[in-house]
């Protein structure tokens, strides 16, 4: 089995697969004052509920946004099996050609995604990939990684209004208004940031296409994708497992 582990601002994605077929696919909240047995205690957790264990890792490769816990997470996986671990970062080879001002700056999820988006689909392609925060990932017609673009995320814009608006509660997301005019304070919010962002989507489609064709393939992922993209009036792709087949496409470049 090759473990995969996705550090992100909010979640630890852990993704077993074996032979191209997934395992399992769990998620650990992201904390910064976890420790590396906090971390070897909650992965074998994850692994025995699924009936493996770390002897069945042949090979593990790591992802992360968040610096200080690449470490961490990487002691603790060594808790629990002898396999190599690869981490996505520089001198890791990848089949990217960049074409950007500091390739080392480049986040290690836009990579992964990047890497899978060319696999799978059709040039030009605009990658956006909404979490925490929403990034946009530009690949030409030549293939070629020129840039993007980063944004606040859904949720992170969420906080936000709740937070500075002393007035305005805490809502969730999930459900989407009727209409784009809320009739009452929650439906209100919700459509501001959901309709919001699904303009907001549209928007940089429009002007990605202005400059790269009307050919671009546009491929969205992350967790807050989902209720925003059927508002879209663009045609995407959604794709959920774009930067874990990214990451699962790094370690095969890197073992063969």
């Amino acid at each position: 089995m090759v473990l995969a582990i996705c550090i992100e601002n909010s979640n630890l994605i852990l993704c077993g697969t074996s032979h191209h077929r997934k395992l399992f696919q769990s998620y650990l909240r992201t904390d910064l004052e976890g420790t590396a047995d906090e971390y070897a205690i909650s992965i074998r957790s994850i692994l025995d509920l699924h009936g493996l264990s770390g002897s069945d890792i042949e090979g593990v490769i790591l992802s992360s946004v968040v610096p200080p816990l690449a470490s961490v997470v990487k002691q603790a996986v060594k808790k629990l099996t002898k396999a190599n671990i690869l981490v996505v970062g520089p001198g890791i080879k990848t089949g990217l050609n960049l074409r950007i001002e500091n390739p080392a700056q480049l986040g290690a999820d836009r990579v992964c995604n990047a890497v899978a988006a060319l696999k799978k689909y059709p040039a030009p392609i605009m990658v956006v990939d909404m979490n925490t925060t929403t990034t946009v990932s530009v690949l030409n017609e030549k293939k070629m990684f020129i840039g993007g673009c980063i944004i606040p995320g859904v949720s992170s814009s969420l906080e936000a209004l709740c937070t500075t608006a002393a007035q305005l509660p805490q809502i969730s997301i999930e459900e989407c208004p009727d209409s784009i005019i809320g009739s009452n304070t929650v439906s209100a919010m919700q459509a501001g940031i959901l309709y919001g962002n699904a303009c907001l989507l549209d928007g940089l489609i429009q002007r990605h296409q202005e400059i790269l064709g009307e050919g671009l393939t546009v491929v969205v992922t992350g967790k807050q994708a989902e209720p925003i993209i059927c508002l879209c009036k663009y045609p995407v792709t959604y794709d959920p497992s774009l930067l874990m087949d990214g990451l699962l496409i790094l370690y095969e470049k890197n073992t063969k």
